[in-house]
C-alpha cells in the first residue's frame, strides 16, 4: 500500500482553502474590465488549466527564441524576437487574467487551478527577467544585470512566502500587471533602437538610459519585496495556526549562499573578479533554480 502523502488535517485544510486576495494594481483596475468582456467568449468546455499552460507555452517560446539568439545578453535578438515576446508577454497576461475568471464561470476553482497557476507565473519570472536583460543590452553591466535578477527572484520568492504565512496575497499599487507594460515597453524600444538606444545618455549626465531603466526596476521591486517581508513579519500566523518565517528565512539564505558557491565553481579561479558574469542568461537560469529548491 502506498504511504498517504498528506495527513487527514492537511487533506481538510486543502479543502477549505479559498484564494484570497487583497489590493489591485493600478492598471488592473482597468483591463480586468476587457478581462472580464473577453472571457464570456471562451467556450465553457475549456478548462482554466489549460488557458494558464497555453500562455505559458507562447511565453517560454518566444522567450527562448530570444535566450538562443543573444545568450550573453548583448541585446543582439533580433527585433522580430523582441516584438514576438511582446506580444507572447501581452498574451500570457490576457490568459493568466482570464484563467480564474474561467474557473469561476464555469465553477472549477480549486486548490490544485491555484498551485499550477503560480508555478507557471514562478517559471515566467524567470523568462521575463531573461528576456528583459537582453533586452536592456544588460552584458556591459553584468553586476547589475545579476541583481536584478536575484532581486527579481527574491521579490517573486517573498509573495508566495507572505501568502503561506498569512493566507492572502497582497498587491500593491505597482505590482506585477505594471512590470510586464513596463517589459512590453522596453522589448519594442530594442526592437526599433536596438541595444544602442539604451546607451543613449539621460539629458548628457553620463547616465544611460539602461542604467536608469534597471535602477528604476530594481527600486519597486526593491520596495514590493520589502512590503511582502513586513507581511511575512507582521502578519505571519494566518490560517494555519502557524508561521514559516523562521524556517523560510534560513531556507532562502542557504539558496542564496549557494549562488557564490556555483559562480567559485565554474570559474577559472574562486576570486570575485574571475566570476564568469558573461553569459548572464545561464547564470539567472541558475539562480531560479536555486531559488526554487
Amino acid at each position: 500500500d502506498m504511504k498517504a502523502v498528506l495527513s487527514p488535517t492537511q487533506l481538510h485544510r486543502l479543502k477549505e482553502h479559498r484564494y484570497q486576495v487583497e489590493g489591485t494594481p493600478f492598471l488592473e483596475f482597468y483591463i480586468r474590465f476587457f478581462w472580464t468582456w473577453l472571457v464570456e467568449y471562451i467556450p465553457l468546455w475549456v478548462a482554466p488549466n489549460l488557458l494558464t499552460l497555453a500562455g505559458l507555452t507562447i511565453n517560454f517560446l518566444m522567450g527562448l527564441l530570444v535566450v538562443i539568439q543573444d545568450p550573453n545578453a548583448a541585446g543582439k535578438a533580433s527585433g522580430l524576437s523582441y516584438v514576438g515576446f511582446a506580444v507572447g508577454l501581452l498574451l500570457y497576461q490576457t490568459l493568466d487574467g482570464l484563467d480564474g475568471k474561467q474557473a469561476r464561470r464555469t465553477n472549477t476553482c480549486s486548490p490544485l487551478g491555484e498551485f499550477f497557476d503560480h508555478g507557471c507565473d514562478a517559471f515566467s519570472t524567470l523568462i521575463v527577467s531573461m528576456v528583459t536583460v537582453s533586452a536592456l543590452g544588460m552584458q556591459v553591466h553584468p553586476y547589475h544585470a545579476l541583481a536584478f535578477v536575484v532581486l527579481v527572484e527574491c521579490a517573486n520568492y517573498a509573495y508566495h512566502w507572505q501568502t503561506y504565512s498569512c493566507g492572502v496575497l497582497h498587491f500593491h499599487m505597482v505590482d506585477v500587471i505594471e512590470a510586464q507594460f513596463g517589459t512590453i515597453a522596453a522589448l519594442l524600444a530594442s526592437a526599433v533602437g536596438g541595444s544602442a538606444f539604451w546607451s543613449l545618455q539621460l539629458f548628457g549626465t553620463g547616465v544611460s538610459l539602461r542604467v536608469v531603466a534597471i535602477g528604476i526596476t530594481m527600486l519597486l521591486t526593491g520596495w514590493n519585496l520589502l512590503l511582502a517581508l513586513q507581511i511575512v513579519l507582521t502578519k505571519g500566523s494566518g490560517k494555519n495556526g502557524s508561521t514559516i518565517a523562521v524556517c523560510c528565512s534560513v531556507l532562502a539564505l542557504t539558496h542564496l549562499l549557494a549562488i557564490p558557491l556555483f559562480f567559485s565553481f565554474s570559474g577559472h579561479q574562486c576570486t570575485l573578479s574571475s566570476y564568469p558574469l558573461a553569459n548572464p542568461c545561464c547564470h539567472g537560469i541558475c539562480i531560479w533554480v536555486f531559488l526554487s529548491l
